[in-house]
């Protein structure tokens, strides 16, 4: 789903840093700001400073911007879930503030998904006012079928269940809150990154002749049906192998099997995840790594099409307001400055970000393996409600009179999960489809 082409009933989005200077009957696009600019001089003039440096204009660009978007004439607060991102912002936050900030945090019942012990021993330390709900299986469940009237959209992220959850409570006590999003793009906090880039180290030795012949082979070799499964994942190191193809090797797996659900003549779906780049991306030019490349396509992506309007979407839907003090310009353009040994201590992500946090938080406190903001989604579709909902959805006949998706495939798919707890994200992608076009009255037309 292009969010710019692809618009329902003739409502497009504009990108990122632009905006409409109307003329008579028309009107034309103006791009006052560009991220892949402000990467590419990043590259050219990097941070050369020593490690306390760079953590002092961290800060001071951080604080800046925190100071900024806590000014407000209605209550203010922020989410807390635990995160390092999130936990710099608070922290921040109350390091400017004469009073106790206001923190929200929910917290579930499944082992592994569940992080507001850790929101509360944050909190506890920096003397916010926190509050921390405990959300049942049941009250979760009852938010998916209203999913598809509050995006406006087809949008697929299971994160977006948490986060209209915490943005509900959060509106109870205040109007606007800040959050942390954006910490994981702009300070290499993904482990995907660091996995990626060593794949691409090796890869990059093949020549590259050999190595786009290899991605050609191998989609072709993908109309083999029976063969999905394995030729997916070989697809995957192939196209891995291909310069640029790289940041898109998830992106490039779902794009695959989405397109082994789709009926080609009735519904576009990306063959390469490089045609869905923005137009003019680097303009040839190529960032000194993989891990750089990923990051940008992040931000100039994943997260203004799936973060920022999952944040904005839940929140709005509360008439909460939400700020994200992590994308103020400054901090952007110092984040893209910096080299990888400003970022990456071995494995670990965020070094000069965790940084700023120890001056406030201590470390002990933030040794945690990363969650993430997610549920369990595949357990919960297995039973009740939920598993009668998704039903109907899939097997109705609906999909088949829509003609956009292959009947018979999304069949066999949900058969596998039923029976065999075989999970693939598909099933999610399909069901906000699915009750979406029923939304908006478009099923069976």
């Amino acid at each position: 789903f292009d969010p710019v082409k692809d618009g329902a009933c003739g409502v497009k989005k504009e990108t990122a840093s632009e905006q409409p200077f109307f003329d008579g009957g028309g009107y034309q696009m103006h791009c006052y700001w560009s991220l892949v600019e402000a990467a590419l001089c990043g590259e050219k003039d990097p941070f050369e400073g020593s490690m306390e440096e760079a953590t002092n204009e961290l800060e001071k660009r951080l604080k800046k911007s925190v100071s900024g978007q806590m000014v407000a004439d209605v209550p203010l607060g922020a989410f807390l879930s635990g995160g390092i991102d999130s936990a710099t912002v608070v922290s921040l936050m109350q390091s400017l503030s004469e009073t106790p900030v206001q923190t929200f945090t929910i917290g579930f019942e499944e082992e592994g998904y569940d992080e507001s012990k850790a929101a509360q021993a944050i909190a506890a330390h920096l003397g916010t006012r926190h509050t921390s709900l405990a959300v049942s299986e049941k009250e979760a469940k009852e938010v998916i079928p209203q999913l598809p009237s509050l995006f406006g959209e087809p949008f697929a992220d299971s994160s977006q269940i948490p986060t209209y959850l915490v943005s509900r409570m959060t509106r109870e006590q205040v109007t606007v809150s800040l959050s942390g999003d954006g910490g994981d793009e702009l300070f290499d906090g993904y482990r995907s990154y660091v996995s990626e880039e060593r794949i691409w180290n090796k890869m990059r030795r093949i020549p590259y002749g050999l190595r786009l012949l290899a991605g050609g082979a191998g989609y072709a070799l993908l109309g083999g049906e029976g063969k999905r499964r394995t030729l997916t994942d070989q697809l995957l190191l192939l196209q891995a192998a291909t310069p640029l193809d790289l940041p898109y090797i998830e992106q490039t797996r779902e794009d695959l099997l989405a397109g082994s659900l789709a009926l080609s003549q009735k519904m576009p779906v990306r063959r390469k995840a490089l045609s869905s780049l923005p137009v003019g991306y680097l303009s040839g030019k190529e960032l000194s790594g993989a891990a750089r490349e990923n990051r940008l396509l992040d931000l100039l992506m994943y997260h203004p099409d799936d973060i920022l309007v999952k944040v904005d979407r839940c929140a709005m839907a509360v008439s909460l307001e939400s700020r994200v003090p992590f994308l103020d310009r400054d901090v952007v353009e110092f984040a893209l400055r910096l080299p990888d040994r400003y970022l990456r201590e071995g494995e670990t992500g965020k070094k000069v970000l965790r940084q700023v946090l120890t001056r406030h938080v201590p470390k002990e406190l933030m040794d945690r393996p990363k969650k993430g903001f997610s549920v369990p989604i595949e357990k919960w579709l297995r039973k009740g409600r939920l598993k009668n909902w998704a039903q109907e959805l899939l097997l109705s006949g609906r999909i088949g009179i829509e003609g956009y998706l292959d009947e018979r495939q999304i069949g066999r798919m949900w058969e596998e999960f039923t029976k065999d707890r075989i999970w693939r994200p598909q099933i999610w992608y399909v069901l906000m489809l699915e009750a979406w076009l029923q939304e908006c009255g478009k099923g069976g037309a």
